[in-house]
């Protein structure tokens, strides 16, 4: 594991889970990471395990998603969300 809940990543390969997993995690917890690679390279992810809560106390929520954003020197190149 690289990181608990966030944090900045400079790594060849890794692992990132949630808190606690493969227990649940903590309703309304927001975590963020940073993967910096060198130019030239890229990151690929597979996801194993994903469970994204689709409601709370029977309401459909939009709270649980993943986000990936690629940016560069110039800014955001490419941005897309997993609900």
């Amino acid at each position: 594991m690289l990181a608990l809940c966030g944090g900045w990543i400079r790594a060849q390969n890794g692992t990132v889970t949630s808190p606690n997993y493969p227990a649940g995690s903590e309703s309304g917890m927001q975590c963020e990471w940073i993967i910096e690679v060198p130019r030239g390279h890229y990151i690929e992810f597979t996801f194993i395990d994903l469970n994204l809560d689709s409601s709370v106390n029977g309401q459909c929520s939009s709270d649980s998603f993943v986000e990936i954003r690629d940016y560069n020197e110039t800014g955001l190149c490419f941005s897309s969300v997993l609900t």
